[in-house]
């Protein structure tokens, strides 16, 4: 039988997903109640009167399992079915399809079923979830010789994420990392959690039932101390495991202009409308002009395309922010620039920024935009135009520190299966946030922008540079979690940055 494996997956930002206006509520009998929708593909095998009736059951079967540990149920107030991508190759796809295509509405929590198992023959994951109060989970349902106490413990793991608890050492947790252990099919096997985990989800719960919640950057300091020497605990004892650090570095994410009150950044946000505003409008000129120079003839306009185009986005930014008050404009500027030169359908979807996403730019606004944007380049990859761009947004929102952070938890996550950890993308990852100190504080006027901006003055060249890093060969270099051999990494690539012509000019 092939490993079965739940998954805490973090998003290309980091950040967990926007759990929307249906949240928790605490009832008389004293339960924190999750409102529940649950959904099957077009690879369900039963009649809609069975699965109907299996899946509440088993939702019902582990509500009762967290109502005896924290005092959370989790109930079935909808149903419904997606349609699934037929060619798709990779569990993530799947997740990423499922978010895309369902909204939870009107419950706060989707959970999937999907029938997919012959597209997914080489991929053995089963259970999938992007981390705490997330919005979706997705569980494989046929195939792999699961059996039912099997696929309730899944949901439960999955559900525990949900909830603020980590992967344990202990054996017999239903947090234990590989669950492929055929422990819940002996007689005698009872899930349940450790009692680290236990405690993580009953402080979770405890603010759960008080007011809606996001993020676990949005806990009090009091919760967030004593969430945060659980994570320790299980990060030294799982020292090889990502979700106990990834929760760490949640624990200190929160929404906002860093350092300042909420007001600013709402002001923030209808400045960025101006600057995503005038970038889109830009895209439209910019497409109706020929694609390239016609023979003969006076010399004619001519469609921009690659870092050009990047550095026309910019300039025509960095313009509209100066008619922008000047408390907000540079703040206005670089998030602005974070939504307009991002095509990804991640971010728009995601907690923390997909909510700012989605009121800066609404959907039909997007696609606007999206028709006419072209490919923007930096050092010739669209990809990291969009580091850079993104990467300086956050910094605005939840500070350098823990924008950087971010971007290593992307890299590190991408190791694990993915395209591997990218010392490229984490070195446009810190230009796009050493930009956005220098355009914060200053030292880089919009003035400046407007008029010199380039490309090559600003990300360093690419040489030299490791790529598609896999986690075996990660680990071994440079430790898990990593250790000071990242750190001098990292530095080495703000020196880089630091010695760009746009930072060493900044004074002038």
């Amino acid at each position: 039988m092939k490993t079965i494996r739940a998954m805490l997956i973090v998003l290309v930002s980091g950040l967990v997903v926007v759990a929307g206006p249906f949240v928790a509520a605490a009832k008389a009998d004293g339960l924190c109640t999750i409102p529940v929708k649950i959904l099957v593909d077009q690879k369900e095998l039963t009649t809609q009167q069975a699965w109907e009736k299996r899946y509440r059951d088993r939702v019902a079967a582990a509500s009762a399992i967290f109502e005896r540990t924290c005092g959370v149920r989790f109930k079935v107030v909808a149903v419904g079915t997606w349609t699934s991508d037929d060619k798709a190759h990779d569990f993530l796809q799947y997740v990423d399809e499922f978010e895309r295509k369902v909204k939870p509405a009107p419950a706060r929590l989707a959970i999937g079923f999907t029938g997919q198992i012959y597209t997914l023959l080489e991929d053995n994951r089963i259970g999938g979830t992007r981390g705490p109060f997330r919005t979706h989970i997705l569980i494989r349902e046929w195939g792999h010789d699961i059996t039912d106490p099997e696929r309730l413990e899944i949901l439960v793991h999955e559900l525990g994420h949900f909830l603020g608890a980590v992967h344990s050492p202990e054996p017999q947790s239903v947090m234990r990392p590989d669950v492929s252990d055929r422990q819940s099919r002996r007689r005698d096997f009872h899930i349940s959690f450790d009692a680290r985990n236990a405690a993580a989800m009953r402080l979770v719960a405890e603010e759960l039932s008080k007011r809606p919640l996001n993020s676990l950057g949005q806990l009090p300091s009091s919760t967030k101390g004593r969430l945060r020497a659980i994570y320790q605990s299980l990060a030294a004892a799982l020292p090889n495991d990502p979700a106990a650090p990834r929760y760490l570095v949640m624990l200190d994410q929160s929404v906002g202009v860093a350092g300042e009150p909420p007001k600013h950044l709402k002001d923030v946000i209808v400045g960025a409308r101006a600057v995503v505003r005038a970038v889109t409008t830009a895209a439209e000129k910019n497409r109706q002009l020929p694609p390239k120079k016609r023979s003969g003839g006076a010399a004619a306009a001519v469609r921009l395309e690659g870092d050009q185009l990047t550095d026309f986005y910019v300039r025509q930014a960095a313009a509209a922010a100066q008619r922008l008050p000047k408390d907000i404009a540079a703040s206005a500027l670089l998030v602005g620039l974070g939504v307009a030169l991002d095509d990804s359908p991640m971010l728009p979807n995601t907690v923390i920024v997909g909510n700012l996403w989605q009121q800066i730019e609404s959907s039909s606004a997007r696609l606007t935009r999206l028709v006419s944007l072209g490919a923007p380049t930096m050092r010739g990859r669209r990809d990291l135009a969009q580091h850079f761009a993104v990467s300086a947004a956050l910094a605005v929102l939840v500070g350098p520190q823990n924008a950087e952070e971010v971007g290593i938890l992307k890299e590190m996550s991408d190791s694990r299966g993915g395209s591997g950890f990218s010392f490229v993308d984490l070195s446009a990852d810190i230009a796009g946030i050493q930009f956005a100190a220098a355009v914060g504080n200053g030292r880089i006027s919009l003035s400046r922008l407007e008029n010199h901006f380039v490309v090559q003055d600003f990300l360093p060249e690419l040489g030299g540079l490791r790529d598609r890093v896999v986690w075996k060969d990660f680990v071994k270099q440079y430790g898990f979690p990593p250790d000071a051999r990242l750190s001098r990494e990292r530095e080495s690539l703000r020196a880089r940055t630091r010695a760009m012509p746009g930072y060493r000019d900044a004074s002038k």
